[in-house]
């Protein structure tokens, strides 16, 4: 199961498109960085496999939120770097050592953020990588998004503290969520009885917010 008891973000109610499992792009990174905690024969303690790993086994004795506070903080330092200078590829989402090897952009400050987490015991029904619209800066957008005691916060590359979702509403408009069981749409509410389940290939050009 993907969401949380009540599926609303950022104004938004989700359609239901779990069934149609997670998309090919979170697959293949999801992948690739299973590849590279294989091939870890890093010794440098300040090298990214090293630093992952004191974080995760700092944050798992953690209290819920505190892991949030202490992994959005900790990835936030990483450098702000567009995918077209790290890899010459606009569409390259990266894991968690890229980012803290090359730094990164929106998506891949979340994506590491949701792996932290997820790596130090959180239930992946509490977590969601979310796409949105961002209105301020007219792009789109990636940030995730934790349920702690039924208030889902927003860990998010362009605020330093973590944020009730719900202050975050006029400014973001979610296309999608995702985490490693599927994935779900947005519609405003006022569509949600005549919106219909989209296609697998649904995916909005990302253009990303340049933060």
């Amino acid at each position: 199961m993907l969401g949380f008891a009540d599926d609303r973000l950022f104004g938004r109610r989700a359609i239901a498109a779990n069934e149609l499992g997670p998309m090919p792009r979170w697959q293949s990174v999801m992948v690739r960085f299973s590849g590279q905690k294989r091939s870890d024969d890093c010794g440098d303690t300040l090298c990214p496999t090293q630093a992952w790993r004191t974080l995760i086994n700092e944050i798992r004795v953690l209290p819920l939120r505190d892991r949030a506070e202490r992994v959005n903080k900790f990835f936030n330092r990483a450098p702000y770097v567009p995918a077209e200078f790290n890899w010459h590829d606009l569409s390259h989402w990266e894991t968690p050592y890229e980012l803290l090897a090359r730094g990164g952009q929106c998506e891949d400050y979340a994506i590491a953020k949701y792996r932290a987490l997820r790596e130090s015991g959180v239930p992946d029904d509490l977590l969601r990588f979310v796409v949105v619209h961002d209105n301020l800066s007219n792009l789109d957008h990636a940030l995730t998004v934790v349920n702690v005691d039924n208030i889902p916060l927003a860990l998010d590359n362009q605020f330093a503290r973590i944020t009730p979702a719900w202050e975050l509403q006029k400014r973001y408009d979610p296309y999608y969520a995702l985490n490693d069981h599927g994935w779900s749409a947005y519609v405003p509410a006022a569509e949600l009885e005549v919106a219909s389940v989209p296609p697998p290939s649904f995916q909005p050009a990302f253009r990303v917010a340049p933060y």
